[in-house]
C-alpha cells in the first residue's frame, strides 16, 4: 500500500509526538511512504528550521521516503481541488492531496477533518 505523508505529523515526530512511530508499527513490509516536495517547504518554514539539528532532521527524511516533486500533473490536479472545492485549505494541502491521487496513496495526517473535505482522496 502507497501513503503519502502530511507535514503536521512529522512536526508532532520532531517534537516528540508519538503518531507517526504507532503509524509505522502497524505497516507491513510492502507499504510504500512518499513525501510531496511541499512537505520540505512546510518544514523549512519554520522557525525551528534555523537550527542546525532541526534541518539535519528534515534533511534525512530524503533517506526514509520516496520524494514526489510537483508535476504538472499534479499542480493541475491541486489547481482543480482548490479551484471546485467549496472551503478553502491552505495551499500545501491541495498539492498533498493531489499528489495522493495522483499516485494512487492514502494521505497519512493529523489533519484528517481537512483532507476528509476533498471526496477523491483516501485519509489513513
Amino acid at each position: 500500500m502507497k501513503f503519502v505523508i502530511d507535514t503536521n505529523i512529522l512536526i508532532d515526530k520532531f517534537r516528540g509526538g508519538k503518531e507517526f512511530d504507532i503509524f509505522l508499527a502497524k505497516l507491513d513490509k510492502d507499504s510504500e511512504l512518499y513525501l510531496p516536495s511541499i512537505v520540505f517547504f512546510e518544514l523549512f518554514s519554520g522557525k525551528s528550521s534555523k537550527k542546525e539539528r532541526v534541518t539535519n532532521d528534515i534533511l534525512s527524511l530524503k533517506k526514509t521516503f520516496h520524494l514526489v516533486d510537483m508535476t504538472l500533473e499534479i499542480a493541475k490536479k491541486a489547481g482543480e481541488i482548490n479551484r471546485d472545492l467549496k472551503t478553502s485549505l491552505d495551499l500545501p494541502d491541495y498539492i498533498v492531496a493531489a499528489t495522493a491521487m495522483e499516485i494512487g496513496a492514502q494521505v497519512v495526517t493529523l489533519n484528517k477533518k481537512h483532507f476528509a473535505q476533498i471526496p477523491q482522496v483516501v485519509v489513513y
